[in-house]
């Protein structure tokens, strides 16, 4: 009798599954499966040309532990049809350059390149100018040079690129090498939407390399620098990973690089457990981020908002708000709640651990909008008692994902837990995470899934393990203006053929996201349009 209630049980979840209805707030477009090389990874979108065209860059991985890679450029046409790739050739002067960065500024496009030369202690960079029509690169024109000539490796310098809110200027900076124990440099060089330098200068940090680290660097559309660090109190290396022993601070230049100020960011009774910034229309500074009371830099306990105005320097507006009891124990099973409250009753701090920053968004009206991840990993050594060799399995879990929006006077507009149990082992969470996509005034998250989960909001969920093939669907999360959301089946596993490396699609245009989908060695790309 119980073997004909599983089997009718079964029959019963899988026309579940197959008879539920799909979100009417989307549509998929899906593209011809292709084959690639051995080791090809999708890596980035390059750009879309006047005939829709959208060109991608894989990257090929190759060499111990896949130093070595090359780049390869492949066409997909607005129907999703593929042509076959040809490899990016960034060769200047016989050197093996290698890829920093692909920028589309001004109506063109344009790749960085560098070679580091370790005979003459050169680092050099390259601009090249990307043809749609050819696929190929332009001949690589020198635009900087690094000499670490005594220097020890690990100081010898770097470059970096980022570009302004509106697209209008380009920043390369570069970390010059300096003496072990002595102050950090660094040199700037703000290009114009035409490539053509607008100012250059170097600086030298008011701190030693000890006792700063430099988070993120951001470019304003003034042509300002704005870096934003963590000043260190103790050089202990535990410490540094401890919020009661570091501040972040703001650095800023103007008067076309030739003054460096700056700026304090604390809160008076939190420490920041993590911080990102972003620059809004009028080109002030967004800080955001999460608080904590905890020394854990990984457990959060609430969500600032910070404002500061871009002619002063000062701030304008600062909110912090903590996270209510409720929102903690959130999708917690009965008995992890009730090891919560008896916590909380003993006045022991109530966090959330292992969350990590994902994006932030800045909105047109100034509002801003913050997302993180819960993620970690387990290393698992297990020894077979018979012969005593021993095995390792790498365990990657992504769950919950939380989002934050403010409006732009830095109220809260709404804090919304996404409950999501995603694992795999040993391929790095390939198919784990979320790609996000942002609608009018809608914001969009799609994921693998379990199927058992896709009608259910809260409570405990159903793990899915993102690198299997069993019980897995991609799911739409949307979050409406006021908060509230829903989750609905976006396609199953079988639709497809192959899973979603949601980590590894992005956002295409203002109403569509390009997923992609990888099974040894074949790919197959989707487009999904937002209603």
């Amino acid at each position: 009798m119980k073997r004909i209630i599983f089997i009718v049980s079964i029959a019963l979840f899988s026309f579940s599954v197959f008879s539920q209805q799909k979100t009417k707030l989307a549509e998929i477009q899906w593209g011809q499966q292709f084959k690639i090389g051995k080791r090809f990874v999708f890596f980035d979108i390059i750009t879309i040309d006047e005939q829709n065209n959208i060109h991608v860059l894989y990257k090929q991985y190759s060499g111990f532990m896949g130093l070595n890679a090359k780049f390869h450029v492949a066409k997909i046409s607005s129907d999703l049809k593929y042509s076959p790739y040809k490899e990016l050739n960034l060769e200047v002067e016989g050197n093996p350059n290698q890829l920093m960065d692909i920028v589309e500024i001004g109506g063109n496009v344009y790749v960085f390149s560098s070679f580091e030369n370790t005979k003459t202690k050169e680092t050099k960079m390259y601009l090249h100018h990307y043809n749609v029509k050819t696929q190929t690169v332009s001949d690589g024109r020198e635009i900087a040079k690094l000499s670490w000539e005594g220097f020890k490796r690990r100081h010898s310098g770097s470059f970096h690129i980022t570009y302004s809110y509106d697209r209008n200027s380009v920043l390369v900076y570069y970390d010059l090498p300096y003496e072990e124990g002595k102050n950090e440099k660094f040199g700037a060089i703000i290009f114009n939407n035409q490539m053509e330098i607008l100012w250059r200068n170097e600086f030298v940090l008011p701190y030693n390399d000890e006792m700063f680290h430099i988070e993120d660097v951001y470019l304003g559309d003034n042509a300002e620098i704005f870096i934003i660090g963590k000043k260190f109190l103790e050089t202990d290396s535990r410490k540094k990973r401890d919020p009661r022993y570091y501040n972040y601070v703001l650095l800023s230049t103007s008067d076309q690089g030739n003054d460096l100020t700056q700026h304090d960011i604390m809160l008076k009774d939190y420490y920041i457990s993590q911080l990102t910034a972003a620059m809004n229309p009028n080109n002030d500074i967004i800080c955001s981020g999460f608080i904590t009371e905890k020394q854990k830099s990984s457990s959060i306990a609430g969500v600032f908002y910070i404002l500061i105005d871009d002619k002063t320097k000062e701030i304008e507006i600062e909110t912090v708000k903590p996270f209510d009891f409720d929102f903690i124990i959130q999708d917690m099973s009965e008995k992890q709640q009730k090891k919560t409250q008896k916590k909380a009753e003993k006045g022991k701090d109530i966090e959330l651990p292992y969350f990590e920053f994902r994006d932030i968004v800045v909105k047109e009206n100034g509002g801003a909008m913050i997302t993180a991840e819960k993620f970690y990993i387990k290393v698992v050594t297990r020894t077979d008692p018979r012969t005593g060799a021993t095995s390792t399995t790498t365990y990657y879990y992504y769950q919950d994902i939380i989002v934050i929006d403010f409006n732009p006077e830095g109220e809260l507009n709404y804090a919304i837990k996404i409950p999501k149990r995603q694992y795999s082992t040993d391929d790095g969470g390939f198919w784990s995470s979320y790609v996000m996509g942002v609608h009018e005034d809608k914001v969009h998250f799609i994921y693998n899934d379990n199927t058992l989960n896709i009608n259910k909001k809260s409570g405990p969920q159903a793990s899915v393990q993102t690198r299997g093939k069993k019980n897995i669907s991609a799911v739409l999360v949307t979050i409406f203006p006021d908060g509230e959301w829903n989750k609905e089946l976006l396609y199953n596993y079988k639709e497809a053929g192959y899973n979603l490396a949601p980590k590894y699609s992005m956002q295409l245009s203002a109403n569509e996201v390009l997923l992609y989908c990888n099974s040894k060695g074949v790919n197959k790309f989707g487009i999904v349009e937002f209603k």
